[in-house]
């Protein structure tokens, strides 16, 4: 039994058994209407259903990779719930799986698709420890769509001054390598991302910040130098 179904039988959770089979059928106006009745149900019911959240947010990313906008869009109006209502009840333990289903739509081609994931990951960082956010984000950023590059490095670059602060070490073991894997992308919008995120983060390094990066190859370190004395 997967989690959730311990609760088929609790008051309150009736249709929790037709949400879930709902949400996997053909058509897509169930789907939306599963994600939205699934979304009602957690909001209204986060004491019982907070110890479970993993398995609910299992179901929205499958949602937020649907190929109907439709039902893409109800799962992330759907998250952009969920995150006020469980940032303290342990949604940290699911970015694992949330931050890597909305960068993926980063690169959608829908405008409105694309919009909304942004708007998510823009609320996670407001809402979530910056600390448990970073690794998810630099994983996407590296292994993710390419397409979402440039939005994403902006997502890293807000979250600095709370690692520095914090967990500087962090910097140095998630930070500078993705920043050096960027330096390799040179299409216009990830350049100009890319600098942008290199020029704060050697400032938040301090001392000789991004240049004194272990494995730093010169033609790496003679565009860091460029890059931060523009």
């Amino acid at each position: 039994l997967t989690s959730w179904q311990s609760l088929l039988d609790t008051p309150g959770f009736e249709r929790l058994g037709d949400i879930t089979q709902a949400v996997e059928k053909g058509d897509f106006r169930a789907r939306a209407d599963a994600v939205n009745d699934l979304t009602l149900l957690l909001v209204s019911q986060r004491q019982l259903c907070a110890p479970r959240l993993g398995a609910f947010v299992d179901i929205y990313a499958a949602r937020l990779g649907d190929a109907n906008t439709k039902v893409a869009t109800a799962a992330l109006q759907g998250v952009e719930r969920l995150v006020p209502a469980y940032g303290s009840l342990g949604l940290d333990q699911t970015l694992g799986i949330l931050v890597p289903a909305l960068s993926a739509n980063l690169s959608n081609s829908s405008l409105q698709i694309r919009n909304l994931a942004s708007a998510n990951l823009e609320q996670l960082a407001a809402t979530m420890d910056p600390v448990a956010l970073l690794p998810p984000l630099t994983s996407a950023l590296d292994f993710g769509n390419p397409r979402a590059r440039s939005a994403l490095a902006e997502r890293l670059r807000a979250l600095l001054p709370g690692i520095a602060e914090r967990k500087p070490q962090l910097l140095h073991k998630h930070v500078v390598p993705s920043a050096l894997r960027l330096l390799e992308d040179h299409r216009a919008d990830v350049r100009a991302a890319t600098n942008a995120l290199v020029r704060d983060l050697h400032a938040a390094l301090g001392g000789e910040g991004l240049l004194a990066a272990p494995r730093l190859g010169d033609r790496q370190k003679q565009r860091v130098r460029e890059i931060i004395s523009s």
